[in-house]
């Protein structure tokens, strides 16, 4: 009876394909997030630059003391 509630050797491969699957899948994100990751640098530089040359006040300034 206990040996049924054990996995067996199919049990492990099918969970190894399923591994395999999601790495697929996190590898496809990789360059996504790499992409999101940069967009999202150069827009902050972006308003930081605004920032230094007065063109945006600064949030601080925005929320009041």
């Amino acid at each position: 009876m206990l040996t049924e509630q054990l996995p067996s050797k199919a049990d492990f491969m099918a969970l190894k394909a399923d591994f395999k699957t999601l790495e697929g899948k996190f590898d496809a994100l990789e360059p996504k997030v790499d992409g999101l990751r940069l967009t999202l640098n150069i827009v902050l530089a972006l308003i930081g630059l605004l920032v230094a040359l007065g063109l945006v006040e600064p949030v601080s300034k925005l929320l009041g003391p």
